[in-house]
């Protein structure tokens, strides 16, 4: 992104922000606005390395693995089995996972947390994509991790599903993050021209179908990922073009972070880029694209912590 574009959209969310404070729309009263850091967090782009498994090439999600370190969880789009996979911060493949009682529809992201009653690990995959806003219900796949780091391809079964529906008719979305503070799950949709932010509040409901809240709209338009730190503080969002980032405070919900003026970090606008992670540790954040039609092996990228 140019100097001068950065300063437009720097402008136009200025002036939106101006406006959320004038009416105090979707803003407890003692959450003020506030303004964006002054430097940029993290450094420019580097080839992590190339996804091996040809399998994957249509990559939609990326979060990195609770359990194991340095390695990553990433699924395919609409259209292939249920499944995901696990490689590490090269690319190099580690194992394919088979998920029993579950069926991808249109999988677009992938988030991971832990279970507070059990305190077991897991990954919840997005069924939430919907480019013609004519579903119902989209569902939400949880799925323990191994307890061991799986060398081998395997078999996992769904720990539980949520069926989702919006309060406001259906929706198409590619963005889904759980809070750790909180286990709040949110989902961001893509296509409005100001997208709206929905919130399933912990713990989740017992309903055969969960009702998700609406709680904000969003200056942002396409948006197709977003992760949250393992620490919580900090918030990625990316559409096709630029990857905005939110500092968060103690005690603020995400809600009222994601309406802060954000930092646009460094990124290079892939061929299909639909999928940021940050690392566990939080030193850097992942980008990979889909495969294109010329066939090009995804690339996975890296930027890191300043």
């Amino acid at each position: 992104m140019s100097y001068k574009a950065g300063i437009m959209i720097t402008l136009i969310y200025v002036i939106w922000m101006t406006g959320i404070s004038c009416t105090k729309q979707n803003l407890p009263s003692d959450e003020p606005v506030t303004m964006a850091m002054d430097s940029i967090p993290f450094l420019g782009r580097e080839v992590a390395g190339s996804l091996e498994n040809k399998l994957i090439d249509e990559a939609s999600g990326l979060v990195a693995s609770t359990s194991f370190p340095g390695y990553l969880w990433t699924h395919n789009d609409s259209g292939d089995e249920a499944r995901f996979f696990l490689t590490n911060s090269t690319g190099i493949h580690v194992s394919e996972i088979k998920i029993n009682g579950a069926l991808n529809r249109d999988w677009e992201d992938i988030t991971s947390g832990t279970d507070p009653v059990s305190h077991r690990n897991f990954v919840l995959i997005g069924d939430i994509g919907d480019n013609n806003a004519k579903y119902k219900f989209v569902t939400l796949y949880q799925v323990y991790e191994p307890s061991t780091l799986p060398v081998k391809d395997t078999t996992l079964q769904v720990a539980k599903k949520y069926t989702v529906t919006y309060p406001d008719g259906p929706r198409d979305a590619e963005s889904l993050m759980i809070d750790p503070l909180s286990n709040d799950i949110f989902i961001l949709t893509k296509r409005e021209p100001q997208i709206f932010v929905y919130r399933i509040a912990y713990p989740y409901p017992t309903t055969d179908t969960i009702v998700a809240e609406k709680t904000t709209t969003l200056p942002f338009t396409q948006l197709v990922a977003g992760d949250i730190s393992q620490d919580g503080l900090e918030i990625l969002i990316k559409n096709y073009d630029s990857v905005y980032y939110f500092k968060r405070n103690l005690n603020e919900s995400i809600t009222a972070t994601l309406q802060k003026m954000p930092v646009v970090l460094p990124y290079i606008r892939e061929p299909q880029g639909e999928a940021i992670c940050f690392s566990k540790d939080g030193t850097s954040y992942y980008t990979v694209s889909e495969k294109t039609a010329l066939s090009t092996t995804p690339v996975l990228y890296k930027y890191r912590r300043k």
